[in-house]
């Protein structure tokens, strides 16, 4: 074994384990990811049935402002919810592993949920303030907090 092996199997013996804070946010990810997923499988299985209502119904629901997509849109958004999953629950699961590309991306996700967070205050939605708080928290604890970048890298 050459040295550079050697050193790099201590120093992934020597890796925390990942803190309360990076667990917390890595069984968010997997409940989301979760609940993405059975929206996913709901999307694909049930999407051609509500794409294909009767013309009597949908005119009922579109009277009650209620729009309705076309198959092809909600069997896409089966599919998009799919590949969500699919990205949370790896990212979840990386975070837990104290890979530095989860902690990025899960930060940068934070930050982009933020600022969509802060539109929607500026657009009279009082109820995104709760947002705003736990992601400009989560962005910061993951992008900021020396303790934890030190914990990744």
């Amino acid at each position: 074994m050459n040295m550079k092996g050697g050193l790099k199997m201590a120093k992934e013996s020597i890796k925390e384990e990942a803190s309360e804070g990076i667990k917390i946010i890595s069984v968010v990810s997997f409940v989301i990811a979760g609940i993405l997923f059975a929206l996913s499988l709901f999307l694909v299985r049930f999407g051609e049935g509500i794409g294909n209502m009767s013309t009597t119904d949908k005119a009922v629901l579109v009277q009650q402002g209620i729009p309705i997509p076309s198959t092809a849109n909600l069997v896409f958004m089966g599919i998009v919810f799919l590949a969500l999953s699919i990205f949370l629950y790896f990212l979840g699961r990386d975070l837990l592993n104290m890979k530095n590309w989860a902690r990025i991306a899960s930060g940068v996700i934070a930050v982009i949920l933020l600022l969509l967070s802060i539109f929607s205050l500026i657009n009279g939605v009082w109820s995104s303030i709760l947002l705003i708080i736990i992601t400009g928290l989560v962005s910061w604890y993951l992008l900021l907090n020396k303790k934890v970048t030190r914990q990744f890298n």
